[in-house]
């Protein structure tokens, strides 16, 4: 099969297909539709990691919650994302200070430093089957003038003690078995899941805890009631406490605003043939997944039957396209020329929110109604640490010395044509790659 292919032959709705992750997933579970109206502490909309997360967080605390999800779990970018689990945030722990204050920012740094902890913890806690393996994460940089910003990067890590490693152009060319990078430094906090295994094992886990996860529920409004919240759904109501909206890229328009302060960008991938013994010794050795700094960047790593996985941009103001795939099956022979004229098995796509600031974003804009959105692609590790933080907001019914600020619900300047912003930002990128000699 060529990488125009589909994988799911008869599916019209590409944005269905999960490519390799749903050919190689453990088993879904039963998440039957909600039938008729329910009561409950917590109606969470949305079962990503952060929804499911926040489900079995918030069941081990003794407190009721029923999930809803338009699909099912894993639908969106947690069942279709690059399973890349890293700590901090695109903001290092310098600029998180420099935002926020010492103290906020320390606070942000440090919880951000133990994200990838927290999700490897929790997999072996509750035995999650998604092939977790932390192998480490290289930044790699694929021109000179990147390598200060990386050093500065590296450094910020090294003062807090953390288990990273400078890579020169011999080091990383080792490392990845490629020598198009110029340098870099390897994360060894970072590893990798199969995404949508782990989001069905965290719904299996939330479940056997006492969570109510219902798949093929639209949620069709959310409505003030005397003791809390109505969501009102496709399939019933749930009357709530607390409602916690945790669609990211699928986030629609239950909540004025929400919406209009994100972008939703999607990302693509292809994974080729399973590679030979040969191929494999020579290709990413150590198995680290890999994401590079061209300004649309590319991330890569082998999946756990041997294949190489290539991601990056996907569409914008359009679906994801022919071009986009294209695009990475040249980066995979232009990287590792060994691999030229490989066959590729799948392709796939999915919308990942991208915000002004390049961070996720946490509201509350009423009383009991929680949104966490705003991933910009590292999601995998902070969405699930996220479903502990706001369970603990409602179970101690504060926000004080929780981790992550609370920000007013702020829609991107332009709303309207924030997509067609995003898409000329996207194209001026990729001329700047081009001039640089990146894909």
């Amino acid at each position: 099969m060529n990488a125009t292919e589909t994988t799911m032959p008869g599916r019209q709705d590409a944005d269905r297909d999960f490519g390799l992750w749903g050919a190689t997933a453990e088993p879904a579970p039963a998440t039957p539709p909600l039938s008729g109206d329910r009561d409950t502490d917590v109606a969470i909309i949305g079962a990503g990691y952060t929804g499911l997360s926040t489900a079995l967080h918030l069941v081990e605390r003794g407190i009721s919650c029923i999930c809803i999800d338009a699909e099912f779990p894993g639908f969106g970018a947690s069942g279709r994302n690059g399973g890349q689990v890293l700590p901090g945030f695109k903001d290092y722990p310098a600029q998180l200070k420099a935002h926020h204050g010492e103290e906020r920012g320390e606070a942000m740094a440090a919880f951000g430093a133990g994200i990838a902890d927290r999700l490897f913890a929790l997999v072996e806690r509750h035995r999650i089957a998604c092939d977790a393996r932390r192998s480490g994460w290289v930044h790699a940089g694929h021109h000179a003038a990147k390598l200060a910003e990386q050093r500065w990067k590296h450094d910020q890590w090294v003062s807090r003690g953390a288990d990273v490693a400078w890579l020169d152009k011999a080091g990383i060319a080792a490392l990845l078995g490629t020598d198009v990078y110029v340098g870099g430094w390897l994360d060894r906090r970072a590893g990798t899941v199969q995404p949508l295994s782990f989001a069905r094992g965290l719904a299996r886990a939330a479940m056997a805890n006492g969570a109510v996860i219902h798949g093929a529920t639209r949620a069709e409004a959310v409505v003030a009631a005397p003791d809390g919240w109505r969501v009102a759904t496709s399939r019933g109501a749930i009357r709530a406490r607390h409602v916690v909206l945790a669609g990211n890229g699928y986030t629609g328009r239950l909540v004025p605003g929400l919406a209009g302060s994100i972008v939703p960008v999607e990302s693509a991938q292809v994974a080729t043939e399973p590679l030979d013994e040969a191929l494999r010794q020579r290709i990413l050795p150590g198995s680290p997944c890999v994401s590079d700094t061209r300004r649309s960047l590319l991330y890569f790593r082998l999946s756990p039957d041997g294949r190489l996985v290539m991601g990056g941009r996907g569409g914008i103001l359009t679906r994801t396209g022919e071009g986009h795939f294209a695009r990475l099956v040249r980066a995979v022979g232009l990287i590792f020329p060994s691999l030229a004229g490989i066959g590729f098995s799948h392709r796939w796509s999915g919308k990942l929110a991208v915000t002004m600031d390049h961070m996720p974003h946490l509201h509350e804009p009423s009383q009991g109604l929680i949104a966490s959105l705003g991933c910009n692609g590292r999601g995998v590790a902070y969405s699930t640490a996220m479903g502990e933080v706001i369970a603990d907001r409602i179970a101690t019914g504060s926000w004080d010395g929780l981790p992550m600020p609370v920000s007013p619900l702020a829609p991107m300047p332009f709303a309207p044509f924030r997509r067609i912003g995003a898409a000329t930002v996207a194209t001026v990128y990729g001329w700047r790659d081009r001039l640089q000699g990146a894909l």
